[in-house]
């Protein structure tokens, strides 16, 4: 049995047990039908994870997902148990029982429908250097398959007709053997990629490797960065950018950022690219930096609105974390929203984040 199997079938267990418990409870007092129900739940839900431990570890994304599941599952299951087994509830606690209704639904769309309404971020970078330049931003595909959804934000990004194509890491997301089995799929998609610019650079980020990105991008134009910069001319502008790994190898990053930012006797456009934002903290505002392009966030997956994102695994400031271009520490930042979302033990999910691919256009300061 799969993992999210036997989670699910932990959910629908914790929605039974605690509906039916309450329901029999229910018939002699209402508020004691309740309190068993939450009760059940409650423990239900700690015996769920405690059995799941047993099994296999359950890590913070497991955890994440038993969750989710309690939510858009086990409660609203246990609420219509309740709704139908009492008839003779007062209106009161029918409409209070109705109110978790409205996960199961929430749940359908966060599952099933957000996660693939993908779009184009478009951004205007205000700036003295690179005007008209045109920069796509293909991040976290962190996908185990190249099927219609992939390809057609591959078509997406392809058809704003960029000049250059960032790729700021998680690429994929695959164990040894799947990645051997799914390679050619893979190889196509960055080969298209690679097609779709005169300059298309990646980085690895936390589900990926430059070795594997170098595997991925051979036989194609993709540049794959492992602490390493490059400098060309794209469009006419002279372009450096330069790629930090996740393994991050100080003795090889500071070399490559002082080559990176020593003048020119035709000043370039400086982009660094990062899978995770949390590289600015090693800029001061000193440094010359054009804008920083990462992923990562995912903008959070999951954003109330008035609040933003529940959590972005970063410790940028969480309106960054959410997602666009911002400015940070004296330096632009743009936090793509990503392609994919977070896969393996954790719920996937998007609510309130839908997926992009970003496009940055260098526009004149007021224009």
């Amino acid at each position: 049995m799969t993992f999210n199997w036997f989670v699910l079938g932990t959910s629908v267990a914790i929605g039974v047990s605690s509906g039916l418990v309450g329901r029999e409870i229910m018939r002699r007092s209402v508020t004691g039908g309740l309190l068993a129900t939450a009760l059940i739940g409650l423990v239900g839900t700690v015996s769920g994870m405690f059995a799941i431990l047993f099994v296999d570890e359950l890590d913070l994304f497991g955890q994440a997902h038993l969750w989710y599941l309690v939510v858009t599952v086990s409660i609203p299951l246990t609420a219509v148990l309740l709704l139908l087994g009492w008839r003779t509830l007062s209106p009161a606690i029918r409409l209070l029982l109705m109110v978790p209704l409205l996960a199961a639904p929430t749940g359908i769309y966060a599952t099933h429908v957000e996660p693939f309404r993908i779009e184009v971020d478009r951004v205007e970078l205000q700036t003295e250097v690179g005007i008209g330049l045109r920069v796509g931003v293909f991040s976290d595909m962190q996908s185990i398959e190249v099927g219609d959804y992939e390809n057609r934000a591959i078509d997406l990004l392809l058809a704003q007709e960029p000049d250059i194509i960032l790729i700021p890491g998680d690429f994929v997301q695959l164990p040894r053997d799947e990645f051997d089995r799914r390679f050619e799929e893979f190889h196509e998609a960055m080969r298209r990629l690679g097609e779709g610019a005169p300059l298309v650079v990646a980085v690895n980020g936390n589900t990926d490797t430059a070795v594997r990105l170098r595997l991925l991008a051979m036989r194609t134009s993709v540049v794959v960065l492992d602490n390493e910069m490059l400098e060309t001319v794209v469009s006419e502008h002279r372009v450096r950018i330069a790629g930090i790994s996740l393994a991050e190898r100080e003795d090889s990053i500071k070399p490559m950022l002082d080559e990176f930012f020593q003048s020119a006797e035709q000043e370039p456009v400086r982009i660094v690219l990062a899978h995770q934002p949390d590289e600015i903290a090693r800029f001061t505002e000193a440094d010359d930096i054009d804008l920083l392009v990462t992923g990562h966030t995912h903008g959070g997956q999951i954003a109330i609105p008035g609040f933003g994102p529940l959590i972005t695994l970063s410790t940028v400031p969480r309106r960054v974390g959410a997602g666009g271009l911002h400015e940070l520490d004296g330096h632009m930042v743009y936090v793509s929203t990503g392609v994919g979302r977070e896969r393996d033990r954790a719920p996937q999910v998007r609510f309130g984040v839908r997926p992009s691919v970003g496009l940055i256009d260098f526009v004149s300061p007021g224009g």
